[in-house]
């Protein structure tokens, strides 16, 4: 997005965001929506801390409205966990996502795309902290999830395998990475996906 569509955009989701507020009051789960968004837009524009400011006040309201172990909360727990993620902040990121993953188990239950989303974010912090077991483990599950709920053709599960496959290449498990690489390839080429 070039910085005039980003300052445009940011207009607008201001905007949106004041008469949202005006009309269903600050404490209502629609304005975290809202924050949830406009966040989004901060970090896209680098401005880390409005929109860490913005997620913690999302999960805040989600968490008085609708309680703690609401999907919404979720959510937003996982965008903050990934805004502490790119910020380096891996013992909170983790930390969130761990939160995130607890609400997406108990809620839809243990296979839910959710789940493989961010046990991904997860595996990721566990290979910034050279933890590959848990992270193989983790992206093993992941994959698994995928292809239950999603179906083994699903886009997501050539991700999934991608990812994984980058896991073993990195610990020099070239083997093990090679037929997981086919069968994304695979799996792109059945997608229309380059």
């Amino acid at each position: 997005m070039a910085a005039g569509q980003n300052n445009e955009a940011e207009t607008f989701r201001q905007q949106a965001f004041v008469i949202r507020e005006k009309t269903l009051g600050p404490d209502h789960p629609k304005i975290a929506a809202s924050l949830d968004r406009l966040a989004d837009l901060y970090q896209i524009k680098g401005q880390y801390d409005k929109a860490g400011f913005l997620l913690q006040r999302a999960i805040a309201i989600r968490e008085e409205a609708l309680g703690p172990t609401h999907l919404d909360t979720a959510v937003s727990l996982g965008n903050l966990a990934v805004l502490s993620y790119s910020l380096e902040r891996y013992n909170q990121a983790e930390s969130l996502i761990r939160r995130a993953i607890a609400i997406y188990e108990s809620t839809p239950g243990p296979v839910h795309p959710a789940i493989a989303q961010s046990l991904h974010h997860l595996a990721q912090i566990d290979i910034m902290k050279k933890r590959y077991a848990d992270a193989e483990s983790l992206l093993q599950r992941a994959l698994s999830i995928q292809e239950k709920a999603l179906g083994p053709d699903h886009l997501y599960v050539a991700t999934s395998l991608h990812n994984l496959a980058t896991l073993y290449i990195a610990r020099g498990q070239y083997a093990r990475a090679e037929p997981l690489l086919q069968r994304a390839l695979t799996l792109n080429e059945k997608n229309n996906r380059p």
